[in-house]
């Protein structure tokens, strides 16, 4: 086995372990210690790999996100409309954060906004969704307007930063009521995006 091969079967052995301390424990009471004796490694070997828990929770969502090159065959599927397309992209964004723990996921946006710690590097977005994916939204868009399926003057800015308000909130109504399902979530979403591309 090779040196990177065992660097990434290192890293991915501390963020399962990371995980399974986070949910089971809580990420306030888990410490590095935990996380490195867990790990079966030394705790200076696992600052190698994370700088801190906030860096382990971040990777951890990182590691669940869908491959871009997946995302980026939604938009070029022809047969989906719109609507479809933005809502396909939106579940794969999402998916991470609807599978893991409930807890797990209230810790990581109280991080996320400034609740816990005190990292400038870290920013909702950092955890909800990426640049990229708005970049996928928009070319979405664009080719919409090309096919004459959407005005020409249509506002696509305005429409992902209304997309992405939806976003957020979905996401807090699934945090804090346990009845919110993610297929809630899925659907509200979807339900949205029509009414955002005024399919609805």
């Amino acid at each position: 086995m090779g040196l990177q091969e065992r660097k990434q079967k290192t890293k991915q052995r501390i963020l399962a372990t990371a995980e399974h301390l986070f949910t089971t424990q809580g990420f306030a009471k888990t410490t590095m210690n935990d996380v490195a004796r867990d790990s079966e490694l030394g705790v200076g070997t696992l600052y190698n790999y994370y700088p801190s828990k906030t860096d382990l929770m971040i990777a951890i969502f990182r590691e669940k996100l869908v491959a871009e090159p997946m995302l980026e065959l939604v938009v070029q599927l022809q047969e989906l409309s719109l609507a479809d397309k933005i809502s396909r992209i939106l579940d794969m964004a999402l998916r991470p954060f609807l599978s893991v723990d409930r807890a797990l996921l209230r810790e990581s946006v109280s991080i996320a906004l400034g609740f816990e710690g005190n990292r400038e590097d870290v920013s909702p977005a950092h955890l909800m969704m990426d640049q990229q994916l708005f970049q996928l939204i928009a070319e979405a868009f664009n080719q919409a307007i090309q096919a004459d399926e959407l005005p020409a003057t249509f506002p696509v800015e305005t429409a992902i930063r209304n997309i992405y308000a939806n976003v957020v909130s979905l996401v807090m109504m699934y945090l804090v009521d346990a009845a919110t399902k993610p297929s809630d979530v899925r659907h509200q979403l979807h339900q949205q995006v029509l009414f955002v591309i005024g399919q609805r």
